[in-house]
């Protein structure tokens, strides 16, 4: 009998881990498409010449809109909804491939009604993007709670890539197609096919579904560590997001290549963020994330104001430091949302719902702020304003550090000190 039962136990041990192995494999997929469709509006907004403060705008206001929501589909997702919303999430993003329809005609599009029909095509991706991070984040994170850090940081990184992606991919399109991005399409309903088959995460499902009152209430004693861990995110969206929109006219100020203005720097400050990320997560796993953390926004504080009053330099050398700078302002999310987990593990999405969303959604009001100062200060002036939040980030991190505030019936993981 013990000889039919261990090759039982095996076989279904083998089996287990391919559907985690496809499962995970498939979160990075579908992260990367969902940040690389949701990451074409900086571009877009520049290649079909609209108005800075307006275009600023609607970022802000789909973006604040959509992303607090985040946190009643985390709670929703903790019901042993994850797989569904993050297949519902993906299909969604896909209506950013329509904005080159009413971009290619710019006399509409710079119309009242033509910014209405450009927000209404990126409102649902942005709720796209709500209902996919705190399930994926949550799906990756518990996969392995010994290696929170390292899963996290790996599925942010997958993000992260198709956030650089996106803006080349969609300036390509939209420039050698006349403006036809519905050709977007294509790849994003691949990826959706591609989840259904293989995307199966583990989920319990609970009989009794909890009120999003009562969800939030669980937090209680935690309540200052998760507020205080939420507004550090936020600056660091709010810095990440900002720099991100007037990226492109930073760096055509600075007299570089339009590769480079139209998608170029945007992805190598990103694959600089995901050559970090990955061995940020081991570290942290070691040495604890908070630590890591405040060594990532001290030397970020530093790259961030170096890269901004330095002039323009040799090619090679402004891609390093977009590199750097790119690793050092993205660190702080996977390592702050696995932080935020540690804290309760079984509410994980509804965590990452307010470190993701919540977050990045206060964070979007930078958009609109230095778009509407763009317009009449130089971008440069505009950059050094918004990197004030680097110390208002730091300040609350030491205070976070030396909190003495301890959730004894949620122990500790390692590496969350």
């Amino acid at each position: 009998m013990m000889s039919v039962d261990k090759p039982n136990a095996t076989t279904q041990t083998v089996q287990r881990l391919n559907i985690t192995t496809k499962t995970f494999m498939t979160l990075l997929l579908t992260h990367a498409m969902v940040d690389a469709y949701g990451s074409m509006w900086p571009v877009f907004k520049m290649l079909a010449k609209l108005d800075l403060a307006t275009a600023g705008m609607i970022a802000f206001v789909t973006n604040a809109i959509a992303l607090p929501t985040q946190m009643f589909f985390g709670v929703w997702a903790d019901r042993g909804n994850r797989r569904k919303l993050i297949l519902i999430g993906l299909a969604m993003c896909s209506t950013t491939a329509f904005l080159g329809t009413v971009g290619q005609n710019h006399e509409l599009a710079v119309t009242p009604a033509g910014y209405l029909i450009l927000g209404l095509l990126l409102l649902p991706a942005r709720l796209g993007q709500a209902m996919f991070h705190p399930s994926g984040a949550s799906v990756a994170g518990n996969l392995d709670p010994h290696r929170r850090s390292t899963l996290v940081s790996t599925f942010v990184a997958g993000g992260m890539i198709g956030f650089a992606a996106g803006p080349g991919l969609f300036s390509l399109v939209y420039t050698r197609s006349g403006g036809q991005t519905e050709w977007l399409l294509i790849p994003i309903l691949f990826v959706l096919l591609l989840g259904v088959l293989w995307c199966h995460p583990k989920e319990e499902r609970s009989g009794r579904p909890t009120p999003f009152i009562k969800a939030l209430s669980a937090l209680r004693p935690i309540w200052g560590r998760v507020m205080t861990l939420y507004l550090i995110l936020a600056l660091l969206s709010a810095m990440l997001l900002g720099m991100n929109f007037l990226l492109p006219e930073f760096i055509e100020a600075r007299g570089y290549p339009k590769w480079m203005v139209y998608g170029g720097g945007m992805g190598f400050m990103t694959l600089g963020a995901v050559l970090g990320m990955i061995p940020a997560g081991l570290l942290a796993d070691r040495i604890g994330r908070k630590r890591l953390l405040l060594t990532c926004l001290s030397l970020g504080l530093v790259a961030y104001y170096v890269f901004l009053a330095v002039p323009t330099i040799p090619l090679i050398l402004f891609i390093g430091m977009c590199m750097i700078v790119g690793a050092l302002m993205s660190a702080g999310n996977p390592l702050g949302v696995a932080l935020g987990q540690s804290f309760s593990p079984p509410n994980a999405s509804l965590i990452s719902g307010i470190m993701m969303g919540l977050a990045w959604a206060t964070g979007s009001t930078s958009t609109w702020l230095v778009g509407y100062l763009a317009e009449r200060i130089d971008t440069v002036a505009t950059l050094n304003w918004l990197g004030l939040g680097w110390f208002v980030a730091i300040g609350l991190l030491i205070a976070l550090m030396l909190s003495t505030t301890k959730t004894h019936a949620n122990p500790v993981e390692p590496g969350a000190q």
